[in-house]
């Protein structure tokens, strides 16, 4: 457990409640309370990590898995992630570990703890030439995703994120310099069905890609075309505008919908993709 980077106390509505500024949810969290990604806790007034030292995966992956097709191509990507996710997408294809701490709320002490200098060490050991903070969400572990970001950048290594780009923008700013690449889920255009549906409106992750690629960060997008959600031509042809009116050179990597944990359409028939 570590003291939590980005918040702010707050007077009102009680004592001791604080403002989490880590993403753009900006959660009110009152003593003794957890935000919407349930690692995030105000104790008497005070915000703390509980995924600082609670790594739930470990594993060495194609970096192209992630995926990202212009960073190292053909290298080993070392991925780590804690439990949880700020985010509620039904169809989450990680929810086994996304999801856990809005399911159980003994979250804390599920996970590993590992520091920052053993998973440089582990992903030295393996051969990896890319650092992928990845799986569940890594803002949601940030100072864990920061220091091993550091770490790793001393010791030649590429940073990359696998995000749903929540996160704010001055946690951005603070992490630009040590992260090289991110791809980052495009999940939707339409702003009102994104904040229904997965919990935080499409425009707010749009902002987030522009300010990544004004950043400088390598930027690749994935879309999953989920039926009765982001499947029709129009939203579609949407997406594309963006990306293409951003930067045509974006790779978008559009990806077929199975079945998964809340969500039960039919998979995405081929001829959508």
């Amino acid at each position: 457990m570590k003291e939590a980077a980005f918040y702010t106390p707050l007077s009102e509505p009680k004592g001791q409640t604080v403002r989490c500024e880590l993403c753009k949810l900006r959660c009110t969290i009152a003593p003794g309370r957890r935000g919407q990604c349930r690692v995030r806790e105000n104790r008497e007034g005070k915000l703390y990590s509980l995924s600082y030292d609670n790594l739930i995966a470990l594993h060495e992956d194609p970096v192209e898995k992630k995926p990202l097709f212009h960073v190292a191509p053909g290298s080993i990507a070392f991925s780590f992630a804690a439990e949880g996710c700020n985010l509620h997408c039904p169809w989450c294809q990680n929810h086994q570990i996304s999801q856990a701490g809005k399911r159980d709320t003994a979250l804390y002490g599920k996970g590993h703890a590992i520091s920052p200098a053993r998973i440089v060490s582990l992903a030295l050991e393996g051969g990896a030439r890319v650092m992928a903070a990845t799986y569940t969400e890594p803002t949601i572990f940030f100072e864990l995703a920061l220091e091993t970001a550091i770490l790793a950048s001393e010791a030649g290594l590429i940073n990359a994120w696998v995000t749903n780009g929540s996160i704010a923008e001055k946690p951005l700013e603070d992490i630009a310099p040590y992260l090289q690449a991110a791809n980052v889920d495009l999940k939707g255009i339409d702003d009102a069905k994104s904040r229904s549906w997965i919990g935080i409106g499409a425009h707010e992750v749009l902002d987030t890609i522009r300010h990544m690629h004004a950043l400088g960060i390598w930027v690749e997008l994935t879309t999953l075309l989920v039926p009765g959600f982001n499947d029709t031509p129009a939203e579609i042809e949407r997406i594309a505008t963006f990306i293409a009116g951003l930067d045509p050179n974006i790779t978008w990597h559009v990806t077929r919908y199975f079945p998964q944990f809340k969500y039960n359409a039919p998979p995405t028939p081929p001829s959508t993709l």
